[in-house]
């Protein structure tokens, strides 16, 4: 079972989004870049708190219908980190060293 994005994220804008989707860059969300100066500051650093409240407080149309294209989303990490936050209740940075890096030592 495909686990849609709005299920996990309530405000999300993009009904039939999966986490799948945006992982394998079918998801149709235009990319960071091509959104409007007055929705994000391109020029500055925007962390995952700048950018879910951009995904989540403005619905830009789809690139495509989500599932029926391939676009390379250079931004997916963002999302899966915000993702990884908030299933597991832990930052990114003590996730990937509590699962990923502690186990590799």
């Amino acid at each position: 079972m495909m686990m849609i994005l709005k299920n996990t994220f309530p405000l999300i804008p993009y009904q039939d989004i999966t986490i799948d989707n945006l992982l394998h860059h079918t998801s149709g969300i235009p990319e960071f870049l091509q959104w409007r100066q007055k929705e994000i500051d391109i020029n500055q650093i925007n962390y995952n708190k700048e950018f879910w409240q951009l995904l989540s407080g403005n619905k830009l149309p789809v690139n495509f219908k989500p599932g029926e294209q391939f676009f390379l989303f250079k931004y997916k990490l963002c999302i899966a980190r915000i993702i990884v936050e908030k299933v597991s209740g832990m930052s990114f940075k003590d996730y990937m060293n509590k699962n990923i890096f502690k186990p590799l030592i």
